[in-house]
């Protein structure tokens, strides 16, 4: 998910070196498995839940990953790294999305230029294993879910965009 860039802090931009050894590339399947599997857990533990906002969910503008060019990686932790976005670059023709929506991606495109926000990816070893990568979807995926629905509030981060390959 992308997220303002100047609220984090503590974060030391070091990748650990199984981060950087190649894996053979994440399976087609897997991904296909990882996504059914993460959406079915994410419905199952936010379809009672009373802040989970499926309209304020549905306006956060969507990003495929290509658009997204990444600068400097800002934090990592177990399943993700974080990264400064340098710039996106929106397809401007796109049937993926309605005129709205389109709408919604190049205003927030025109200012998430220069490293003032940030994007949380899976960690590309973490999707080199099944398991490890259904889970880190399904957290990845309900952590969205929740932070689209919240308020803005100082200490909490806020949700202003969300990427999918």
């Amino acid at each position: 998910f992308i997220f303002y860039h100047n609220s984090i802090s503590n974060m030391s931009p070091q990748m650990d070196l199984q981060e950087t050894m190649p894996c053979r590339g994440p399976d087609p399947r897997i991904c296909r498995n990882a996504f059914k599997i993460a959406s079915h857990l994410a419905k199952d533990m936010t379809k009672y839940s009373k802040l989970v906002d499926p309209v304020k969910e549905a306006a956060v503008p969507t990003f495929n990953t290509k658009e997204v060019i990444l600068g400097d990686l800002l934090g990592s932790g177990g399943f993700n790294n974080v990264f400064e976005i340098h710039q996106i670059d929106v397809v401007q023709q796109s049937p993926d999305f309605t005129a709205r929506q389109q709408e919604r991606r190049i205003s927030f495109a025109q200012h998430a230029s220069g490293g003032q926000y940030a994007i949380k990816l899976l960690k590309r070893k973490i999707m080199c294993h099944e398991e490890d990568y259904c889970n880190g979807a399904a957290d990845l995926m309900i952590e969205t879910k929740i932070l689209a629905s919240l308020e803005p509030h100082n200490n909490i981060i806020q949700l202003h965009g969300v990427s999918a390959a």
